[in-house]
């Protein structure tokens, strides 16, 4: 019988899985190295997952420079959380 494809679970397999304090611990560390708060790494980070998953972004150092592009972006959007905070 020819075989047409073979799928291989990876997840755990070759490397031993990451815990989650290990991930979130990863989290704070790339946040704190960008000058970021966790939250707003972590949603940035996080919502290019698509992307990353199909190999929009082929490594992780072009997640990481997509995401610190976003800080600009996360920046404003924090000091105008802050101003209609403080005005209210």
């Amino acid at each position: 019988m020819k075989y047409k494809a073979i799928i291989f679970d990876l997840f755990g397999t070759p490397v031993d899985s990451y815990s989650v304090q290990g991930y979130n611990k990863l989290l704070t560390d790339m946040a704190s190295a960008l000058e970021l708060s966790v939250e707003d790494f972590s949603r940035f980070w996080r919502d290019p997952t698509y992307e990353r998953g199909v190999g929009i972004f082929k490594t992780t150092e072009e997640s990481i420079r997509y995401t610190k592009g976003q800080k600009k972006q996360m920046k404003e959007l924090r000091d105008e959380f802050k101003k209609k905070t403080l005005k209210s």
